[in-house]
């Protein structure tokens, strides 16, 4: 099952090198939470939610699509 930001990148060809540089972790822990390996720390996620427009809560909110 992809996660909601592998979806996004997908869906809007943005990089996750983009992404990554733009919040200010590495490529590889960026790559890790799109994936869904890891969890960003509560500041990461506030920065991953703003830099794609949305919010935590949609990334990462348990809620039936």
């Amino acid at each position: 099952m992809m996660t909601k930001l592998e979806k996004w990148h997908k869906e809007t060809g943005v990089s996750q090198v983009f992404i990554a540089k733009k919040v200010g972790i590495t490529e590889s822990t960026y790559s890790k939470i799109v994936k869904g390996n890891t969890t960003p720390y509560v500041q990461n996620a506030i920065k991953i939610a703003r830099a794609l427009n949305t919010t935590v809560e949609e990334l990462w909110g348990d809620f039936k699509e």
